[in-house]
């Protein structure tokens, strides 16, 4: 396997194409992922989600990951984690 970093152009290209990612937030040193369908503009990541145990940890912990996979194939695929705080 190479892992070969992708730029953020590439990034934001992957964001535009994928509609589906996991997100992952924390609480108390517990983590919590869950898939997600989003919306991506420059700079901006929309998740709709109803109130519940994610919303409820991420009001009290806003630093927040996506991740969003592209797969070709089992040795073609793209990455991109997204570090970000909840606003």
């Amino acid at each position: 396997m190479r892992i070969i970093p992708i730029s953020q152009q590439e990034c934001s290209e992957l964001l535009q194409r994928v509609s589906i990612g996991r997100l992952a937030c924390s609480l108390n040193d517990q983590p919590y992922v869950v898939p997600v369908a989003f919306s991506y503009e420059p700079d901006c990541i929309y998740i709709f989600s109803t109130v519940g145990k994610k919303i409820e940890w991420m009001r009290k912990n806003p630093k927040v990951c996506l991740q969003v996979d592209e797969i070709g194939n089992r040795s073609n695929w793209t990455r991109s984690l997204e570090v970000q705080k909840l606003m």
